[in-house]
């Protein structure tokens, strides 16, 4: 039984010295949160809060892009589940359902442009600026 325990000790030292490098590699890499998946990175930044969505239409991704005019209330709630995945999970939130969404309200637009800002620390200089995430969509 021993054996076991020792087994299972070194298990979880390993783990706890191989996740904390792996959870910063997600962080600056896909921009999730390190207040989550058990990151210890939330004792050294702030807890994010800010974050703005955008979401643009236009007939062609090179053309005049416009805000969506009068979005719908499915419109509106998939753009707040967005929000609220982009900040735990950043670039690995997908933003399909909202384009969807999106399509479905306003089918006359064959472009649609969603833009994510999100407020952080940036790690060369230790200021606080605002980074953007996009999701495109064309329709052929």
């Amino acid at each position: 039984m021993s054996d076991l325990r020792i087994r299972v000790a070194l298990g979880l030292a390993l783990a706890l010295t191989l996740w904390p490098p792996i959870h910063v590699g997600l962080v600056f890499a896909y921009g999730i949160s390190s207040w989550k998946l058990g990151g210890w990175g939330m004792y050294a930044t702030p807890r994010p809060t800010n974050i703005g969505l955008e979401v643009l239409v236009g007939p062609r991704p090179d053309g005049p892009l416009r805000p969506m005019p009068n979005p719908s209330h499915e419109v509106r709630a998939r753009a707040r589940d967005l929000v609220d995945r982009f900040l735990w999970l950043g670039r690995l939130a997908s933003a399909d359902a909202l384009i969807d969404a999106v399509r479905a309200d306003q089918p006359q637009w064959p472009y649609v442009r969603v833009r994510v800002l999100r407020s952080g620390i940036d790690s060369s200089d230790g200021f606080v600026r605002t980074r953007e995430s996009s999701y495109e969509s064309i329709r052929p």
